[in-house]
């Protein structure tokens, strides 16, 4: 076996080792029926591993006023979501009024960013919102409401 994953799986109860596993050096292993493949990295060190992912990596100019925004947007988003899994994971998904202010305000936070994006890219938020709109309900009349993929 090689490195921790395989490791790990191969403690796993009810796990059997897929014969032919392929590409080559690589092992696959079924757990019910979910099966889980493991490509060995042949890297023995992660400062190894650092110095190789650097011949991969680009420089990329992000001088652009969308770019401050974008990234508020998303940091919002991981401030609100982090609150709603402590609430989640220590209340039981049981919502105090005070959690509901919080999240409000980073919803607050998430609604100034995302109006910032729409106004970089000349967008308002009735066109974003009626765009929506419409595609759902033409998901909705073809009965592709559920799924996935843009174009369904």
């Amino acid at each position: 076996m090689y490195g921790p994953l395989a490791q790990l799986v191969a403690r796993l109860d009810g796990i059997e080792e897929v014969a032919g596993s392929i590409p080559a050096r690589s092992t696959t292993w079924r757990v019910g029926e979910l099966y889980v493949v493991h490509h060995p990295m042949n890297i023995p060190h992660y400062g190894d591993y650092q110095k190789a992912s650097r011949k991969t990596r680009q420089l990329v100019n992000m001088d652009h006023p969308i770019v401050y925004p974008a990234m508020g947007l998303s940091n919002e988003v991981g401030e609100f979501l982090g609150k709603l899994k402590k609430i989640f994971r220590d209340q039981k998904g049981k919502f105090t009024e005070r959690d509901k202010e919080s999240l409000r305000d980073e919803l607050g936070d998430v609604l100034w960013y995302f109006t910032q994006v729409c106004t970089e890219l000349g967008l308002t938020l009735e066109e974003v919102g009626k765009s929506n709109l419409d595609k759902l309900f033409s998901r909705l009349e073809r009965d592709k409401i559920n799924g996935s993929g843009d174009k369904r």
